[in-house]
């Protein structure tokens, strides 16, 4: 299949790829005509998939969530699950945030299973 846009490799093994992005309205515009292509490379990279240059998903959220449906039809909103509001998006519920900034961080939660597993398999040690 031709890309419309250049994929190279993410590393020198060969593992991942990069797509960079100029123009963010040409890849989206890409992704409309021929949605096929964006699978493939995803594919073709191992599942590993860099694309570098959509700085407007910053202002047009719901864009990840559109791309997200190339990959199929499913797309979980969060709000609908027992996610931690704070790691739901404040805008789009379809978007999952996992950052290692404060407001994110979660602690392994072991005072409901601590019992069981000093008992059975084996000591739980955490900061909660």
């Amino acid at each position: 299949m031709k890309y419309p846009l250049k994929l190279s490799p993410l590393s020198e093994q060969g593992f991942g790829g990069v797509i960079d992005v100029d123009e963010s309205a040409i890849f989206y515009q890409s992704t409309q005509e021929n949605p096929e292509w964006l699978s493939e490379a995803m594919d073709i990279s191992d599942g590993l998939l860099l694309i570098k240059g959509l700085s407007d998903i910053v202002e047009y959220p719901e864009r990840l969530v559109e791309l997200s449906y190339l990959f199929g039809n499913e797309v979980e909103n969060y709000l609908d699950t027992p996610t931690p509001r704070n790691m739901i998006h404040n805008d789009v519920g379809e978007i999952l945030v996992i950052s290692n900034r404060p407001l994110m961080i979660v602690s392994p939660r072991c005072d409901r299973i601590r019992p069981l597993l000093n008992q059975v398999v084996c000591p739980c040690n955490s900061p909660i």
